[in-house]
């Protein structure tokens, strides 16, 4: 994953974000901290945003809502529902299976919780769906 650069010029400059590491649960609520930073930027100044993050967490995701409200943003949260076993059978990387074998510690779903969204805007089941019917969802969802 590329690492996203958002930078204006003024008083709230941010600096490049890097990519999304496996981090302990503080380090992965601070890094959805900034990225909520962003997007309230982006919502402040008339523009629209759309993220694709790993929030695990029900606390993360009701301060992003926050602060993106907070900025005069309208925030939608899409939750993309997918089994662990799918997600594992999807692993490029073979994080999963790294994880379970010990090597890589607080990993989502495996040694570390995921909060299932309560009151997300939008739900898609992408179990047995293929990503451009889970985008065609969402882009009628957003009406865009």
């Amino acid at each position: 994953m590329a690492a996203m650069k958002f930078e204006r010029s003024g008083q709230k400059a941010v600096k490049p974000m890097p990519a999304q590491q496996l981090l302990a649960r503080a380090e992965r609520m601070r890094n959805l901290q900034r990225a909520a930073f962003v997007v309230a930027e982006v919502a402040r100044h008339g523009g629209v945003c759309v993220c694709a993050m790993i929030a695990p967490y029900t606390e993360a995701r009701q301060r992003m809502r926050s602060m993106v409200r907070e900025a005069a943003g309208d925030i939608f949260e899409i939750y993309l529902s997918t089994s662990l076993s799918v997600c594992e059978q999807r692993d490029p990387k073979a994080l999963y299976r790294r994880a379970r074998a010990g090597e890589l510690e607080q990993f989502t779903g495996v040694s570390d919780p995921y909060e299932v969204p309560s009151i997300p805007d939008l739900i898609i089941n992408t179990e047995n769906m293929l990503p451009s019917a889970s985008i065609q969802e969402i882009r009628q969802f957003l009406k865009i």
